[in-house]
């Protein structure tokens, strides 16, 4: 017997490279960034985590000098560039510090998407920063905020009625009321997080926090 799920089976779909590559080229210029400032945040990020020997991209490190540094931001620009259009396929080990070199709330947006393809929630842990409890309630109270905005035309005539709303619309949508219910579960996991007894996320040995 199949495992494959009726969902996954039940329409085509861009691959996650090149859902990745959209949502990031969406990013840069929603945040006024270019490939070249993103490309520099990449090379930094996955430099700093990525040993030396298991890198699958050889990003180039600026030197000691200013021209040093304005080839090797070339060059990673060159590289990124490249991934972007499609030119190089995208490295899977990449991923990770890809996405953690976007802006926010792009990031996070991305982050909850693609946990949407395998069925997941996109929810945040439980932090024990103070002013990460506030921020999980200011999420929900956004989200109130951008589902009703989102679904006022679906609902102009008293009812919901998808016929005639283009497909971005109705898809845009789709993914407001996705954030929502993951920031409902970050603020109920916050909450939970405070009871008596209740454990802290684990922390890996550099004391950041896993997702």
């Amino acid at each position: 017997m199949s495992t494959i799920s009726q969902s996954t089976l039940a329409a085509p779909q861009e691959t996650r490279s090149k859902l990745i590559c959209r949502r990031t080229e969406q990013a840069i210029k929603a945040s006024g960034l270019n490939v070249l400032k993103y490309a520099s945040r990449v090379a930094e990020i996955y430099i700093a985590a990525v040993p030396q020997f298991q890198r699958c991209v050889q990003f180039y490190e600026p030197g000691a000098t200013l021209d040093s540094a304005i080839d090797a931001e070339r060059a990673n620009g060159k590289l990124v560039d490249r991934f972007l259009k499609g030119v190089v396929k995208f490295p899977a080990d990449l991923e990770e510090c890809w996405i953690d070199a976007l802006p926010e709330p792009h990031r996070c947006d991305l982050i909850r998407e693609l946990a949407w393809r395998y069925g997941l929630i996109g929810a945040k842990l439980p932090d024990i920063a103070h002013h990460e409890h506030i921020a999980r309630l200011a999420d929900v109270l956004a989200d109130a905020g951008r589902t009703a905005v989102a679904l006022a035309p679906l609902f102009e005539n008293g009812k919901l009625d998808v016929e005639g709303e283009s497909g971005p619309r109705i898809a845009q949508s789709l993914l407001t009321i996705r954030k929502a219910i993951g920031d409902l579960v970050s603020l109920e996991e916050q909450i939970n997080a405070q009871l008596p007894g209740a454990k802290h996320p684990a922390t890996t040995k550099a004391g950041k926090r896993s997702r």
